[in-house]
């Protein structure tokens, strides 16, 4: 009887036999995709062109991206201060007394 959601099945996010082996290799055999992007980075003799590619493709495995956030400020007391001394201002009364 149909539930109205998926059951069974392979769990969300893993990976089959072939990627396992794939991933198994790349470890075993000492270099992977990332290793040889840093050692690219890392090489001087290599030009900066291919150095600056390196660098571009291995950063989002090394350094996390920055999240975007929304600010929840409340400005209407600051707001409201900052017009009551612009007002103030304009009709002459002396400020900080």
């Amino acid at each position: 009887m149909p539930r109205g959601f998926k059951t069974g099945g392979r769990q969300l996010g893993s990976i089959n036999k072939a990627t396992k082996e794939q991933r198994d290799e790349a470890v075993s055999s000492g270099l992977t995709p990332l290793d040889y992007m840093l050692k690219v980075l890392r090489d001087e003799d290599i030009g900066t062109e291919r150095r600056d590619w390196a660098a571009e493709k291995a950063a989002p495995y090394i350094h996390a991206r920055l999240s975007a956030i929304e600010a929840k400020h409340d400005i209407t007391d600051a707001l409201a201060d900052l017009l009551k001394a612009i007002d103030g201002r304009s009709r002459g009364i002396p400020q900080g007394s």
